[in-house]
């Protein structure tokens, strides 16, 4: 009996002991054409089973862009309306009617570059200056016209055009 002496089980002699690892079954998985299969594993206690894995799939097939002339299709009007766009937000400030003309064909060229399949920053950035040189535009030349129409219906004005007429 002092062979069987185990100190971490005082008090427990008189119990029967169950096994520590309990070896459940594992059912062979399908593998792959030429794949050799895994070899079966020894789960412990409160151990889950590793779920069925999904074999590895292919991204789809994306097209590449094609090409014209060594450029992309569209790159050339996105450029030319990111240069309208900046410059009719520029000159919109100056004379609005030639900033409004410059933004105007901006935003057109960009819808073509788009139609054309390009879809860049370039042909972005360009629609959007081309927007706001439209708006700023609008408001410089309308803020023109009602300095304008203040300056003509003001009576030092009238008195001024007044005394040019007489003289």
């Amino acid at each position: 009996m002092a062979d069987d002496y185990n100190p971490f089980e005082l008090g427990k002699q008189d119990q029967p002991q169950e096994p520590v690892f309990q070896e459940q079954p594992v059912q062979p998985q399908e593998s792959c054409p030429g794949q050799q299969p895994y070899p079966e594993q020894q789960s412990y206690p409160g151990q889950q089973p590793y779920p069925e894995q999904q074999p590895y799939q292919q991204q789809p097939y994306q097209p590449q862009p094609t090409y014209v002339n060594g450029q992309l299709p569209g790159k050339g009007k996105a450029t030319a309306s990111l240069i309208l766009g900046i410059i009719g937000l520029i000159v919109s400030f100056i004379s609005p009617i030639i900033g409004l003309i410059c933004s105007i064909i901006a935003v057109v060229m960009s819808g073509k570059a788009k139609k054309e399949g390009y879809a860049g920053s370039a042909a972005k950035a360009g629609k959007i200056l081309g927007i706001i040189g439209i708006i700023v535009s609008v408001v410089v030349f309308a803020f023109a016209i009602a300095v304008g129409v203040a300056v003509f219906m003001s009576p030092d004005f009238q008195q001024h055009v007044q005394e040019l007429m007489n003289s």
